[in-house]
């Protein structure tokens, strides 16, 4: 069943970005009242991505990952801190089982709920450590390939805006007699390398740039929190295990400060 499912979806954008060659070279012109010539935007901007539907090894889970990414913004790090380092005393009490369970189930982060429902299974600590390293490793190879999928749109984006002026020089020529046609066609050839470079430094270079900096937070992220529940199962001291903990925040807080700044230049600039 899955294998039918990726061969459709295969298909489907074979067919499309073959729609989008044989539609952005005829003569046909869609353009806006701002005389851009839309189908060549659209050709640059979609071809890379149709091409890695096509090629692309990683299968990426969309939908868990902007689930995870929304979830991380209503639970920052800061709440997080407090979260754990509440809970640090209080799981050393006579019921800190049944309160660090609670805890974890009523959670709105995943790794917590996930290790919460390792507890509860009673794991011993070395496969509790083991499995929760296997799932951070999980997800930072799903932020990892997405990271790669917009690195590949931002290097293939200019390769499709000079297909896209090939196209529009070759139509060009084959019309040299032809005015109007000439104007068409050399509106596409220049407007093919305008969306490439456009493609390249406004859209997917910086979405690359705002991954890698989502996918680094969110390691460290689910580090710290495998590392304190680790430490809980080991009876660590509690004051020593809140320092820990303030350490790994420290690390996130640049991440997350790196990636403010990515999404919102301005905000970066204020003192």
């Amino acid at each position: 069943m899955n294998f039918i499912y990726k061969t459709t979806i295969r298909l489907v954008a074979l067919f499309v970005l073959v729609l989008c060659i044989v539609l952005i070279a005829s003569e046909s012109k869609l353009s806006s009242e701002t005389g851009l010539d839309v189908k060549a935007a659209v050709f640059v901007i979609l071809a890379p991505v149709l091409v890695w539907v096509l090629f692309g090894k990683a299968s990426l889970n969309f939908r868990s990952m902007f689930n995870r990414f929304f979830e991380m913004q209503k639970s920052p790090n800061s709440k997080i801190l407090d979260d754990l380092e509440n809970m640090s005393f209080q799981v050393r009490g006579q019921f800190g089982f049944s309160q660090m369970v609670k805890f974890s189930e009523a959670h709105p982060d995943f790794t917590i709920r996930y290790a919460g429902e390792l507890f509860s299974a009673k794991y011993q600590t070395e496969e509790v450590e083991r499995l929760l390293q296997r799932k951070i490793y999980a997800e930072d190879e799903q932020w990892d390939s997405l990271s790669k999928a917009f690195h590949f749109f931002a290097k293939m984006a200019p390769y499709f805006g000079m297909l896209a002026t090939v196209l529009g020089m070759t139509s060009l020529l084959q019309n040299i007699s032809d005015m109007n046609q000439i104007s068409k066609s050399m509106g596409l050839a220049m407007q093919g390398t305008l969306f490439g470079v456009i493609g390249f430094t406004l859209i997917f270079a910086p979405m690359q740039k705002f991954v890698s900096d989502i996918r680094d937070q969110a390691l460290k992220r689910n580090q710290m929190i495998a590392h304190w529940f680790v430490s809980v199962a080991k009876q660590a001291d509690p004051t020593l295990l809140n320092q820990e903990l303030r350490s790994f925040c420290f690390e996130l807080n640049k991440s997350e400060k790196k990636t403010i700044a990515t999404s919102h230049p301005s905000r970066s600039a204020q003192p």
